[in-house]
């Protein structure tokens, strides 16, 4: 620095775009110090917004910039927070513009949100390298230059997510974009369509709904539609989660998460506004959902779209089957005095729902984990953890919406990953051409990740060894006095008949 200014000594090696006495340079420098005054406080790791979407609409208001743009800016300075040496850097020279951090953030969310210590600190270390220059008036590295570095290093690092940028390119469509890919095996053809989550969710809705009016399965009302056979319009409901302000109106700009289809991206809120315009959505709040109570045996929609999204699958331990395609189990018997309400019912498919019914086990909620506690005829107990959407976001430990930084970071994260491990694996074949083993592979990794994997053929996915801790014994006592009052309390047990 020269004189309290960003502008280096000549003597100084320096990179040519804070070269000494060019306007052009200086005026650049500028514009990066007005950035790095914007957003620079999310590097550090302690700043916190109760609000993160209703603070990403405050900057779109002041600057006019667009929400992914706010969002993207906001997602690269908070991952100087991980890079103590990157950030010393920038915190110097503001060397470093959006499109350069963006690049840098967007590779290293390939590698998922669970990065240990070590890894940063090798990824810090390249990058600090990368962006000191060894001489004077050296060129700075272009984003994309950038991205290629450190993929490639980071290629190192992970192989799973090593995957080829051009042929991702050539597989990947702009976001937002309704898109239609053919292909051949053999003497079969089959077409993919990719399109963003507010749309899937509305194809989705609409296959299942013309399905159930027509009596067919999914896959016949799909050829139905798509050869123009279907002479009705039916009508249906799409049940999307989204964060509301105190005066009951969904936040402007907010992604929306559709069960199946994940949250939207920048394309997807912008295509579900689209179809929302001029048909407001009717909005339900789901503090009051989950209060409900009707007087007879039937749920209502709404308590049917609420169980669905907080078991997300049936609550037997282990079974799979999507809690939407599940029967709504009254836990205390309706007949028995059980009420017709969510806390009373949950989703149990008609396998287990029959085994509950016939008494060969019984279940306790556990309001303080979600967990479900399934107790059987030996005195042993298994426990069922919640997979839905809103006993992920919403509980008694978390009370209130997740729309801070670090979960949303977390799940871009997440999404980063399992694109980039999906691409690395769509390289494999192109190699191998083992299409038996890409199928049994893209089934793993969209377990793991819960996502849907667009591109043909499927992708494999690299299974991680499960890691066991072994509980405290002090909370193994904790929770099996807890669980004891569970069972003392509940009112079904209170009828003085075996559960069995």
């Amino acid at each position: 620095m020269k004189n309290g200014t960003h502008e280096p000594d000549t003597a100084q090696r320096f990179f040519r775009t804070q070269r000494p006495g060019e306007a052009r340079a200086e005026l650049a420098q500028r514009k990066r110090d007005i950035d790095y005054e914007l957003y620079s406080p999310w590097t550090d790791p302690t700043f916190f917004v109760d609000d993160f979407e209703l603070e990403i609409t405050e900057i779109q208001e002041a600057t006019g910039e667009g929400k992914t743009a706010v969002e993207k800016a906001i997602f690269a300075y908070r991952r100087l927070a991980d890079l103590p040496w990157l950030r010393a850097i920038q915190d110097t020279t503001r060397v470093l513009d959006l499109k350069r951090l963006i690049a840098i953030d967007n590779v290293i969310a390939e590698l998922g949100p669970e990065l240990s210590g070590e890894v940063l600190m090798v990824l810090d270390e390249f990058l600090a390298a990368m962006f000191t220059p060894k001489k004077a008036n050296q060129p700075l590295p272009t984003p994309k230059a950038i991205a290629h570095r450190l993929r490639r290093f980071i290629a190192k690092l992970d192989e799973r997510v090593g995957y080829d940028p051009e042929k991702r390119t050539r597989r990947n469509n702009p976001a937002g974009d309704f898109t239609l890919h053919d292909f051949t095996a053999g003497k079969r053809f089959g077409l993919t369509v990719e399109c963003d989550n507010a749309t899937h969710a509305a194809i989705r809705e609409f296959r299942q709904q013309v399905a159930r009016e027509h009596k067919l399965s999914e896959a016949e009302a799909a050829k139905l539609i798509l050869t123009g056979r279907l002479e009705a319009q039916p009508k249906v409901t799409i049940f999307g989660y989204a964060p509301l302000t105190p005066e009951g109106d969904l936040v402007p700009g907010a992604s929306i998460y559709f069960p199946g289809s994940g949250w939207t991206d920048a394309g997807g809120t912008e295509a579900f506004e689209d179809m929302v315009d001029g048909n407001p959505p009717r909005i339900v709040d789901l503090d009051e959902v989950a209060h409900h109570d009707v007087e007879g045996y039937v749920p209502s929609v709404n308590m049917r779209a609420y169980a669905a999204a907080r078991d997300g699958v049936c609550v037997w331990p282990g079974c799979n089957r999507a809690a939407e395609h599940c029967q709504l189990d009254h836990r205390v018997p309706f007949q028995e005095g059980g009420a017709t309400t969510p806390a009373n019912l949950y989703s149990l498919c008609q396998k287990h729902h029959n085994v509950k019914t016939d008494r060969r086990a019984y279940y306790l909620p556990d309001l303080v984990t979600g967990d479900v506690v399934w107790l059987f005829p030996d005195g042993t107990y298994q426990l069922s953890e919640p997979e839905g959407f809103i006993g992920e976001q919403l509980n008694q430990c978390n009370p209130r919406w997740n729309t801070d930084l670090d979960t949303r970071q977390r799940e871009r994260d997440k999404a980063n990953s399992f694109y980039a491990r999906g691409h690395k694996i769509l390289d494999e074949f192109d190699r191998e051409r083992d299409m038996e083993a890409c199928k049994l592979a893209i089934g793993e990794l969209e377990k793991e990740f819960g996502m849907k994997f667009p591109f043909q053929p499927p992708p494999p996915m690299i299974i991680h060894n499960a890691g066991f801790i072994d509980e405290a014994p002090e909370a193994v006592e904790d929770y099996e006095a807890r669980l004891q009052r569970l069972i003392e309390n509940d009112p079904y047990l209170k009828y003085g008949d075996s559960i069995y």
